[in-house]
């Protein structure tokens, strides 16, 4: 796999990242997931920012969460991002969650994003984007 398809994203939990048991809320993994896709495109020479001002957006049209085992407040964990697919109009993600030494599983994920413009209709993924992440990677129609 070209490195451009995966990266590693170090995030410390914060306070208010955690519920009164002092376990990360279940919600808060979803803005992991962001964060390491994100980071993902911004590795590749390109920012989510620069991609709105193209007026293009990536809505997530799918998500799915295994929660393997909690996470706790101060805890340092590593998002593996990994961009799976890429079709004319959607990317497909995998997330792996692990403790700081990747010795404990703390969850993993898929989401699928479609390309679409200001207004949400569908549109086709630049070619731009096609180059700089995972253009030699499952490319259909």
């Amino acid at each position: 796999m070209d490195n451009t398809n995966k990266y590693t994203t170090k995030i410390r939990i914060r306070y208010n990242e955690v519920d009164k048991m002092g376990v990360v809320h279940h919600c808060r993994y979803f803005v992991f997931f962001e964060i390491g896709r994100t980071d993902l495109l911004r590795q590749s020479g390109f920012t989510y920012k620069e991609f709105e001002d193209k007026n293009l957006f990536l809505p997530i049209i799918n998500v799915s969460c295994s929660f393997k085992y909690p996470i706790k407040y101060d805890d340092i964990i590593l998002v593996e991002t990994t961009m799976d697919k890429m079709t004319s109009v959607k990317i497909e993600h995998s997330y792996t969650v692990w403790n700081h030494d990747k010795t404990v599983l703390h969850a993993t994920a898929k989401t699928t994003l479609a390309c679409v413009n200001r207004n949400g209709e569908i549109q086709k993924i630049p070619c731009f984007l096609h180059n700089l992440i995972g253009s030699q990677r499952n490319l259909s129609n």
